[in-house]
């Protein structure tokens, strides 16, 4: 789950059947070795294999940033259409994308899909720059 006054859990009141939305991050470095959670499948890397991992990558992103229609816009493409904006006029912006989420045979409707900002956002548009700062909301 992401975000920070957005943040509330998956099932409303405990319920299975009422979802609440959210925003979802997914990260393609996830290592599946937590025994807590994955119990006897947790997978045990060693070290040049979790080296690997660290750099895997998924269409050139390391991870995806979901967001649901916070703004109830009826269009589902305002953000999308800013960011393209922004893009034009010589600012850094993410790439975005929509999509229609489901899992775990829900169907959260339509989202929109964020390039994570980061380290290979900034390599991306600041190719040259090797210091700086980038700061987030945390």
């Amino acid at each position: 789950m992401k975000g920070n006054t957005s943040r509330c859990p998956v099932y409303n009141n405990g319920d299975v059947n009422s979802r609440n939305l959210i925003h979802l991050k997914l990260s393609f470095d996830e290592a599946f070795d937590n025994t807590s959670y994955y119990g006897n499948e947790a997978i045990n890397w060693d070290a040049n294999l979790r080296k690997q991992r660290k750099s895997r990558t998924f269409a050139t992103l390391d991870g995806l940033e979901l967001k649901w229609n916070r703004n109830f816009d009826g269009t589902y493409v305002a953000n999308y259409y800013g960011n393209i904006m922004f893009r034009n006029f010589g600012v850094y912006a993410q790439n975005t994308s929509l999509a229609n989420v489901r899992f775990g045979g829900y169907n959260y409707g339509v989202y929109t899909i964020y390039e994570p900002v980061g380290k290979k956002f900034l390599k991306r548009y600041m190719p040259g720059a090797n210091t700086g700062d980038l700061y987030k909301c945390g």
